[in-house]
């Protein structure tokens, strides 16, 4: 059973290489509720600016591992965050249908 509805969790913006993306991790107990094995496309609201689809990654190969969800710069400049700001993550996967407006 898939879960639809989002979950709301706080994490804080992390990096670990400046090369890199930034990220927040999200806790394998809330993601092990979805019943999800590998990565998942996820709709993400951070602070109350959606982020648009984003692939949820798993950090790790144990049934325990935590997952993370990558954010743009773009992004953390227009919601105003920055590396160790604590943020409210609203998290849900997401679905396949479309707006029926843009069915048609």
């Amino acid at each position: 059973m898939t879960i639809h509805f989002p979950i709301t969790i706080q994490a804080v913006l992390q990096l670990t290489d400046p090369r890199l993306p930034v990220f927040v991790v999200i806790p394998f107990y809330i993601v092990e509720a979805w019943n999800q094995t590998g990565s998942n496309i996820v709709e993400v609201i951070i602070d109350g600016y959606e982020t648009g689809r984003k692939t949820l990654k798993k950090i790790g190969s144990s049934d325990q591992s935590d997952w993370f969800v990558e954010l743009t710069l773009p992004f953390c400049r227009i919601a105003n965050i920055k590396v160790g700001d604590t943020l409210d993550v609203s998290i849900k996967v997401a679905t396949n249908e479309f707006a029926s407006d843009v069915i048609g």
